[in-house]
């Protein structure tokens, strides 16, 4: 079946992985912790992003600003990735982030980098109350893009949550580097 949408990770895909690289850089010991912990309550929307960034502070005697501004100042897009979006886009395919994030911080990396452009659809796992490796998210997403799994794509980072949209028919990949990307997509027969 013919491709018709690629959904994207954000943070590791088309920026560098932004929380996990600060965590393993100021609190190596804890990173997995933290992350289960802290990130979990704000990837799924429990806690707004002054709470998440509160807390990570706490644990590293820093500011929920500080960590703010130092997470901002390591963050970098990955412009080829975002070349290869406009050449997709280019070609008629939809394409859309779903992202475990804390909605706000996404958000104003999304605005203040004009990135909505990019995107048909943008759905961060804290405005839907679903985190990857859910399989629920991407039924959320499938159903609000129309389209079947058998449509679509999905690339990330993180293998298990590529594994976990092969498990319900969605072509899974895990993004290693744009040049082994590009020849994934190839593969499965997209225009580029």
């Amino acid at each position: 079946m013919e491709k018709k949408v690629i959904f994207f990770d954000f943070f590791g895909v088309i920026s560098n992985e932004v929380g996990t690289n600060w965590l393993y850089n100021n609190m190596p010991d804890n990173v997995y912790t933290a992350k289960k912990e802290l990130f979990t309550n704000g990837d799924i929307g429990l806690w707004d992003e002054e709470k998440v960034f509160s807390e990570v502070g706490k644990l590293v005697n820093k500011s929920a600003q500080q960590v703010y501004d130092e997470w901002m100042n390591t963050f970098d897009l990955n412009i080829q990735t975002l070349n290869l979006i406009s050449r997709l886009r280019k070609n008629n395919y939809k394409t859309c982030i779903i992202s475990n994030a804390f909605g706000k911080f996404l958000h104003r990396i999304l605005a203040n980098n004009d990135l909505y452009k990019y995107f048909d659809d943008v759905i961060i796992s804290c405005d839907v109350g679903m985190i990857k490796p859910n399989k629920d998210i991407f039924l959320y997403a499938l159903n609000k893009l129309k389209v079947s799994p058998e449509e679509s794509i999905f690339v990330d980072d993180v293998l298990l949550n590529a594994q976990s949209a092969c498990d319900i028919g969605i072509s899974g990949i895990q993004f290693i580097n744009n040049q082994d990307f590009e020849q994934k997509l190839l593969r499965l027969g997209l225009k580029l």
